[in-house]
């Protein structure tokens, strides 16, 4: 799998925070784990990021998802 794009991190460091502030802001405002996880893996798999598909699908079963 290629990844679509470069990691944000790396291309705009600057911007991690943000997104950081921004999936804080989500679980402070109430959005299960397991929500926010599979949106994680979705992203993931769109991005075609095999390393964060994994763990995107090891957060989800932790979080109680199955499929």
């Amino acid at each position: 799998m290629q990844a679509r794009m470069q990691n944000p991190a790396v291309v705009i460091p600057e911007a991690m925070p943000a997104v950081l502030g921004v999936l804080k802001a989500a679980k402070k405002g109430g959005v299960p784990e397991s929500t926010l996880d599979l949106v994680h893996l979705r992203a993931s798999q769109i991005n075609g990021c095999s390393y964060c598909v994994v763990g995107g699908t090891i957060a989800a079963r932790k979080a109680g998802e199955s499929w």
